[in-house]
């Protein structure tokens, strides 16, 4: 291979779910896990815990709630719009009736409303994982 060409590595997307109740991480992290094995899917209880996985890994797709206790999801979405603007953001949330929309348009990329059927939820993360290119890195 020459110094121009660049090599493809493909790696599984990795996603982070962010929500206080655990119920919803479990559910959320069963419907991607089995309909995308290959996915690392990664749980967070709240935005700072979130600030912390992003810190340490590579984080392709963050699906957030923004009623959360210690850091609620539009503080979360503002850090990570800031410091990790190629991460594509998602607010999964039952409040989606009174979201400010001007302000979600900066600071998230889709939102999807709770209680959400599984199809919908998993539609919106394999749009965000092609989206965010994970599948097609180069080194």
């Amino acid at each position: 291979m020459t110094p121009k060409q660049s090599l493809i590595v493909q790696r599984p997307a990795h996603i982070l779910v962010v929500d206080d109740d655990p119920e919803v991480l479990s559910a959320v992290r069963r419907v991607l896990r089995v309909s995308e094995p290959d996915w690392l899917v990664t749980t967070a209880s709240s935005g700072r815990r979130a600030l912390d996985v992003m810190a340490t890994d590579r984080i392709d797709v963050v699906v957030t709630d923004l009623h959360m206790p210690e850091m609620d999801g539009y503080e979360l979405l503002r850090h990570l719009e800031k410091s990790y603007p190629e991460t594509i953001r998602i607010v999964h949330s039952s409040h989606t009736a009174t979201l400010a929309t001007e302000l979600l348009r900066y600071l998230a990329h889709n939102v999807v409303a709770k209680p959400a059927d599984p199809a919908d939820i998993l539609a919106l993360v394999r749009w965000a994982v092609r989206a965010s290119g994970a599948i097609r890195r180069h080194a």
